[in-house]
């Protein structure tokens, strides 16, 4: 359980550091938008929101046990 919570709390920190640093999940323009991030060197993803305030709002957070995340599907 250690290493998850380590694993959050460092997509946590880059998302306090820059709330842009993911990529839209769609081609879609309007606030807010949903977007991923992708760690992996802790194998994790992390979709979540960016308000009009420049609040994050995670919406899931995914942790890969075995295996890539470049084989994972979203859709």
């Amino acid at each position: 359980m250690r290493g998850h919570t380590h694993a959050l709390d460092r997509a946590l920190v880059v998302h306090s550091v820059d709330c842009d640093i993911g990529e839209p999940v769609l081609d879609d323009s309007t606030a807010p938008q949903l977007r991923q991030y992708t760690d992996e060197i802790e194998n994790v993803r992390v979709l979540y929101l960016v308000t009009a305030l420049r609040t994050v709002v995670v919406a899931a957070y995914v942790k890969v046990c075995q295996g890539s995340l470049n084989h994972a599907r979203w859709d």
